[in-house]
């Protein structure tokens, strides 16, 4: 009986720290950090990706393409960075267009462009100016 409750006791605990929590990326096996995720639909095409020796800044850049609209990825970046903490802080352009995202020491930049009948997205994680 006690090790009933203790088993239902951790699968209670375990089903509410998923309470709330971002949903991870569908590419995150191609994806360096999991508070910038990328859309479902695009193939991981080339990236570099590292962390400061102190740990708190990331440096990356990634790219991916699909056959995906622009709007689409667009729209997909400005209501799931802010889930994972990032604030919007500017947005440029409509082909291409990039968005520029603040986070504590961060900034992100997403750039989205019409590719061969779908997009490019390139991801540059650095520091903030």
């Amino acid at each position: 009986m006690k090790r009933t409750i203790f088993t239902f006791g951790i699968l209670t605990l375990a089903a509410c720290g998923q309470v709330g929590k971002p949903a991870d990326s569908p590419l995150r096996e191609k994806a360096v950090f999991q508070d910038v995720p990328v859309p479902e639909g695009l193939t991981y095409d080339a990236g570099t990706g590292r962390t400061t020796p102190a740990g708190n800044i990331r440096v990356y850049t990634q790219e991916f393409s699909g056959n995906r609209k622009l709007e689409d990825i667009v729209t997909f970046y400005r209501q799931t960075l802010p889930l994972h903490g990032w604030s919007l802080s500017g947005e440029e352009g409509k082909d291409p267009v990039k968005l520029v995202f603040l986070k504590k020491d961060e900034q992100c930049v997403v750039n989205v462009a019409s590719h061969q009948g779908g997009v490019k997205v390139g991801v540059k994680l650095d520091y903030k100016p």
